[in-house]
C-alpha cells in the first residue's frame, strides 16, 4: 500500500516541477509516469509474498527497468551539450542505475514514501514577489 501511496506523492511533485520548468510538460511528467509503473511493478511483485524470490525477481528487474528509463529521460532534456552526448550520457547513467542500485532501491522506496511526504509538506516552495502597488490589479469586489 505505501507504494501506490506513493502516485500522489509524485503527482504534487509533478505539479510543482512543471510548474516552474521551461522544459516541455512530457519531460516532467514521462519521467514521473515511469516512476508509478516502477512502483506498481514493485507493488506487485509481492503480491506472492516477499519470500518467494523467484517470484518477486521479475518484478524487482521490471522496476529497476523502469526506474532506468526514468533517469535517463529526466537527465537528457536537462543535460547540457550535443544532443548525441546528452543521450549518451543519460542512457549510461539509466542503465548503471538499473543495473547496480535498482534492485537495491526498489524494496526501499516504500519506507521512502512517508518521508517524501513530509519533505513535500514542509518545503517553503517559491517565495511570492512583492508586487507594485502601482501596477496591482483591483480586487474584483472593491468597496
Amino acid at each position: 500500500m505505501a507504494l501506490f501511496s506513493a502516485v500522489p506523492l509524485l503527482a504534487a511533485v509533478g505539479l510543482l516541477l512543471a510548474s516552474g520548468s521551461r522544459r516541455a510538460p512530457q519531460h516532467t511528467w514521462g519521467p514521473l509516469a515511469l516512476l508509478v509503473m516502477s512502483f506498481g511493478a514493485v507493488a506487485t511483485a509481492y503480491l506472492p509474498g516477499p519470500d518467494d524470490w523467484n517470484a518477486v525477481a521479475p518484478g524487482f528487474a521490471t522496476a529497476a527497468t523502469l526506474s532506468g528509463c526514468a533517469l535517463a529521460w529526466w537527465l537528457i532534456p536537462r543535460l547540457r551539450g550535443p544532443r548525441v552526448i546528452r543521450v549518451a550520457i543519460g542512457a549510461l547513467c539509466g542503465l548503471a542505475y538499473a543495473a547496480f542500485f535498482g534492485l537495491l532501491v526498489a524494496p526501499m522506496i516504500a519506507l521512502a514514501v512517508p518521508l517524501g511526504a513530509i519533505a513535500l509538506a514542509v518545503w517553503p516552495g517559491k517565495r511570492l514577489r512583492e508586487v507594485d502597488p502601482a501596477r496591482a490589479t483591483p480586487p474584483a469586489f472593491s468597496h
